[in-house]
């Protein structure tokens, strides 16, 4: 629907990309297979996510390569997942080449759905459906946030808490019209985490936003990919434990 839809292996890494802007990819274990470890920062957040309801259930807008959903549910056994993914190519080329995509949908713990995301959520809310977390992480053919408006509104009123890979720059007008939406919705984000810390203030990034409140120390006790001792593992170990350094208190200005 966007273009090109292709995976790619690099030397520690497989891959799927739109074109020209790669959508997560998943280390390569020991077996030369895509493992549970996700290659991309920000899917630390998901983890974060699971700290905070690790036996809960969830629904995220948006597949890409699979990898945040095969993290999630890799590190968490008691959380159930519904994902909502508007092209049948990315799915096909994601149980094709993700081996884990298809062995967590035999278990019964993820659900994928192909369907627009506007489409799936407003028939949940007709069938007032509701879930514990909100995953914002779509891609509509542009290196920016896609989530749109109404999307995003229904994605609040569905679950009890919002986590969202917010791709831009934090002080903007987009920003503020995303937080600002989440609370007409009836919430109030509340926290950012930057997931690239090294790039200057003015470019954008991906930065994960919630409206939860889980308490630092249950974020700090959770170690991810505990049971894998890896190279792999343990970066996205260290990767995360960077991630908690960039917190931001968000104010009712989005300051």
């Amino acid at each position: 629907m966007f273009g090109s839809v292709w995976v790619f292996d690099k030397p520690e890494a497989r891959c799927l990309a739109i074109d020209h802007q790669v959508q997560g990819g998943s280390f390569l274990d020991q077996t030369g297979k895509p493992g549970p470890v996700a290659e991309s920062l920000y899917m630390n957040g998901w983890l974060m996510a699971g700290a905070d309801k690790p036996n809960g259930s969830g629904v995220m807008l948006g597949l890409g390569s699979g990898a945040g959903p095969i993290a999630l549910l890799s590190c968490f056994p008691g959380f159930d997942l519904t994902v909502v993914e508007i092209d049948p190519v990315v799915i096909d080329m994601c149980r094709k080449h993700f081996h884990l995509v298809g062995k967590f949908e035999d278990e019964g713990r993820l659900r994928i759905v192909c369907k627009s995301s506007s489409d799936y959520l407003t028939e949940s809310e007709t069938a007032e459906s509701h879930w514990d977390v909100g995953f914002g992480d779509a891609y509509q053919g542009r290196e920016a946030w896609s989530v749109e408006r109404e999307e995003l509104s229904q994605l609040v009123r569905l679950c009890d808490v919002v986590w969202l890979n917010y791709i831009g720059r934090r002080k903007s007008y987009e920003f503020l019209n995303v937080k600002s939406t989440v609370r007409r919705a009836g919430a109030d984000l509340t926290r950012v985490w930057d997931c690239q810390d090294h790039l200057p203030q003015t470019s954008p990034r991906n930065l994960i936003l919630t409206n939860s409140s889980v308490p630092d120390d249950v974020l700090d006790a959770f170690e991810p990919y505990e049971a894998i001792e890896s190279e792999p593992a343990g970066k996205a170990r260290a990767s995360y434990r960077r991630i908690l350094q960039h917190e931001t208190v968000l104010g009712s200005t989005g300051d």
